[in-house]
């Protein structure tokens, strides 16, 4: 039986298991250490992970992602009604007030529990596990959340595990986990002083949230000692930031407000990711963007330039400060 943890993103997933003389990270099917955290209905079928992202422009309305955010939650919160708002799929109350999400099963509308969604991706977790270990299921898994889920989302999750009949021990903050798997080899090494403690830093930046935890390491023995959030800050906005400068770009040259084309906004998700990623390494100066067909059978051509990109993501750099001096 294979021990597992498990790394639930809002837009992947990544598995990790215990073997001899350390963790490995499981390959999928694609050979991918990523899996996407997608699920796409199709008639009466299902695609899962990166076969579910990958029809998310053709089956736009019944793909569903960042499930992760829903589970656990009240639809009637403004915050889940805001970010409800940026999903292209549609959302409703379920009689236990939390959130449903509507999709055509064979052609009939169907409302489905969020936990259900987050239970597909964990049955699809359970079967690259099974699958690298020659038929084994998964023995006991550990699920890591972000610091600011609440205890209702906490059992929410252990739900999703109970219906993916993923047997969980624990739901653990990430940040915890980032400091275990910094501190555990460094302690078996005897790296660390048997009195003086070292105090490490961890910035975890993730698409939606940003997390800084302080942890003091001693010699066989961490402890947590300050945590601080901000939910509202994470790669999305920076990607926000670039997909704004393209509409801007594209109506400029077209005339063509594309804001709520949610197919365009698809596109350009992808386009936007794709030029961050370029203007990351140090001397690239400059991101050309190419999108075709992005509305009206038009074509957007242009050049993301650093300074530009820079300028317009110094407001969200300033708020990267503040996190970091309260912990």
């Amino acid at each position: 039986m294979a021990v597992c943890g498990i790394d639930f993103g809002n837009l992947s997933l990544l598995i990790g298991q215990t073997s001899k003389g350390g963790v490995d990270v499981i390959l999928n099917d694609s050979s991918n250490r990523q899996s996407a955290a997608a699920v796409s209905i199709q008639g009466k079928q299902r695609f899962i992970g990166d076969a579910g992202a990958a029809m998310a422009r053709s089956n736009v309305k019944n793909t569903v992602t960042l499930m992760k955010l829903l589970v656990g939650r009240q639809f009637d919160d403004p915050a889940v009604q805001a970010e409800l708002a940026k999903c292209p799929y549609k959302a409703s109350k379920m009689p236990s007030g939390g959130v449903g999400i509507e999709v055509m099963y064979n052609d009939t509308p169907t409302v489905i529990h969020a936990e259900h969604f987050l239970a597909m991706v964990l049955v699809l977790a359970r079967g690259i596990v099974n699958k690298a270990n020659s038929g084994l299921n998964i023995g006991d898994a550990v699920l890591a959340v972000p610091n600011w889920f609440t205890e209702t989302q906490r059992r929410a999750v252990l739900n999703a595990c109970d219906i993916a009949q993923v047997n969980c021990l624990k739901v653990a903050n990430e940040t915890v986990l980032i400091g275990l798997s910094y501190g555990i080899y460094k302690s078996a090494k005897k790296l660390f002083s048997e009195t003086e403690p070292l105090h490490v830093m961890f910035v975890d930046i993730g698409y939606t949230s940003y997390q800084v935890t302080i942890v003091d390491f001693i010699q066989e023995n961490m402890k947590v000692l300050s945590t601080v959030c901000d939910i509202n800050l994470g790669g999305r906005d920076f990607d926000d930031v670039i997909i704004e400068y393209l509409c801007e770009c594209f109506e400029a040259k077209t005339k063509i407000n594309v804001r709520n084309n949610t197919k365009a906004i698809l596109k350009l998700q992808a386009a936007a990711e794709k030029a961050k990623k370029t203007l990351t390494p140090m001397g690239v100066s400059d991101a050309a963007v190419n999108v075709e067909c992005l509305a009206e059978d038009m074509d957007l051509n242009c050049m993301l330039k650093r300074d530009e990109f820079e300028k317009r993501c110094q407001p969200l750099v300033d708020r990267l400060r503040a996190p970091v001096e309260r912990a």
